[in-house]
Parts: C-alpha cells; sequence; structure tokens
C-alpha cells in the first residue's frame, strides 16, 4: 500500500472516531438533559400565567384551535386558565416568532371576556434582548401596558414590532375563540 494512501487511511479512521465519538457525547447529554428542558420550559410558562393573572395557584386546561385554522405566531394549542375552584380565569395563547436578530416567545393572556390582560416572556433570545427587555417588553409585562401604549422606536425596534405583531396576532385569536364560543 503506498504510504500516502496509508496516512489518508488513518486520517479517515481517526476522524470518523472523533466524529462518532462527539455525535455519542452530544446524544447523551440530550437524554440527560431533556427532562429537565421540558420541565423548566413548563415552569416558566406556569410562573408567566401567575404573572399575568395575579395568582400564585392556578389550573391551566390545554385547548386547541380547530384543525386549519392558524394565526401568524400563535402556537395552536392555548390554555384555558382557571382558579383553585376552577372559575374561568381567561384564556392564554403561547407564541413564537422570530428574525433576523433572533428568536422569542411570549405568552399572551386575556380574561374571561377575551379582553387583553398581560404578557409574559417564556423566551428572549434576540440579540438586542436587553434593550427589548428594558424599553420595550418591561412595561408590557411589569406596568401592564399595552402594545399601542408603548413605541417600538426602543433601540431594539425590529424585536419591538416583531413583539408587537405576535401580541397582535393573540389578539386576532382570541377575538376567533370569542366568536367561536358565543355563536
Amino acid at each position: 500500500m503506498p504510504s500516502n494512501m496509508k496516512k489518508y487511511l488513518i486520517t479517515s479512521v481517526t476522524l470518523g472516531l472523533i466524529t462518532a465519538g462527539g455525535a455519542l457525547l452530544i446524544a447523551g447529554t440530550n437524554m440527560l438533559t431533556r427532562g429537565t428542558i421540558e420541565e423548566n420550559k413548563i415552569k416558566t410558562i406556569n410562573k408567566g400565567l401567575s404573572t399575568i393573572y395575579g395568582v400564585d395557584t392556578l389550573k391551566t386546561d390545554p385547548a386547541t384551535l380547530p384543525e386549519g385554522k392558524k394565526f401568524d405566531y400563535v402556537i395552536n394549542d392555548y390554555y384555558v386558565v382557571k382558579d383553585e375552584a376552577d372559575a374561568p380565569l381567561g384564556y392564554a395563547f403561547k407564541t413564537e416568532g422570530s428574525n433576523s436578530y433572533g428568536k422569542i416567545s411570549l405568552i399572551v393572556g386575556f380574561n374571561a371576556d377575551y379582553i387583553y390582560k398581560g404578557v409574559a416572556v417564556v423566551l428572549n433570545e434576540q440579540s438586542f434582548a436587553s434593550t427589548l427587555n428594558k424599553k420595550y417588553l418591561n412595561p408590557l409585562v411589569k406596568e401592564g401596558k399595552t402594545v399601542d401604549e408603548v413605541d417600538v422606536s426602543c433601540g431594539a425596534t425590529y424585536g419591538a414590532k416583531l413583539v408587537r405583531s405576535m401580541v397582535n396576532s393573540a389578539t386576532n385569536a382570541a377575538k376567533y375563540l370569542k366568536g367561536a364560543n358565543n355563536g
């Protein structure tokens, strides 16, 4: 066997073993952390719902919009939010969106009369996340303002416009749900 061929073969086998080892390491890490990541996601959603509805303990019943009915950014599943005595508090929609600056996910809550109640951040991977939080999301989340009351020209304009579109899409889903449940 020519010496060059032997070098190429050894190099290929070595790189293949390194790649296979890396793949096994990634798969093992995924298996170990998958459950924890999912639990933390659920905790974040429940914490957001508690913040929106102002109660520490609440119940959520997952529901699904009718098949074929889609809204931009709105995940097809939504939550019927109830207090401990099963009295309805409202409805919450999980939204997800992305732009060239990153991903963002929100929970948008509405009261039992389908009127906007508040928003909670589940995930904010925007490259200007701190500016978006400080100048746009904090007024929505902590001060309870609506998207019409907060200026999108905040230094993270594209992120703020994405959030506004996500909340408006959830509002459209709530209006649809109101018509479907009352008509």
